[in-house]
């Protein structure tokens, strides 16, 4: 790569983190139900989303596998941005997307736990995702309710530091 591109690459990934990282907020944020989706056929190729049948179909993917924490997964992608603008190597390969993936995962359990039976978008999605009812699912059966809350808390909160290298 030559030194007019490696001057700006920093700049370019943060850049493209901002979009990514719109793109997937603009999404989740106008998720209509009825739009056409994984879970429903729409009304024709006609969606409310903001970003179009892809945004319709990306928003439905992500809440359906890691419900209402995926707005975390939102936060991390501009905080990547904002790392990437500082100078420093945010890659997808870093420990930094490892941790920002047990976060989301963690805190899906977590909603899971306290709202097993509730749905949210017209009743088609649950509030933790599949990942989060099948992690909480999993959890209390062998570390029972509490248990399973204590070390969820934990790991959120260890994780939350890793993440966002913020201190308590």
């Amino acid at each position: 790569m030559n030194a007019f591109f490696k001057k700006f690459r920093n700049d370019v990934k943060a850049i493209g983190f901002i979009g990514f990282g719109l793109f997937i907020a603009l999404a989740l944020a106008s998720f209509n139900a009825k739009d056409p989706s994984f879970n429903s056929a729409g009304h024709g190729l006609k969606t409310m989303n903001y970003c179009g049948i892809l945004g319709s179909f990306m928003a439905d993917l992500i809440y359906q596998v890691l419900g209402l924490p995926a707005w975390v997964m939102v936060a991390g992608i501009f905080h990547a941005s904002v790392l990437s603008f500082k100078g420093q190597n945010v890659e997808l390969k870093n420990i930094r997307m490892v941790w920002m993936s047990l976060l989301v995962a963690s805190l899906s359990a977590l909603v899971s736990i306290y709202w097993p039976d509730t749905k949210v978008f017209e009743n088609q999605i649950y509030p933790g995702g599949l990942l989060g009812l099948g992690l909480a699912t999993g959890l209390v059966k062998v570390l029972n309710s509490v248990g399973a809350q204590i070390l969820l808390w934990a790991m959120t909160s260890m994780l939350t530091v890793f993440c966002f290298e913020i201190s308590l």
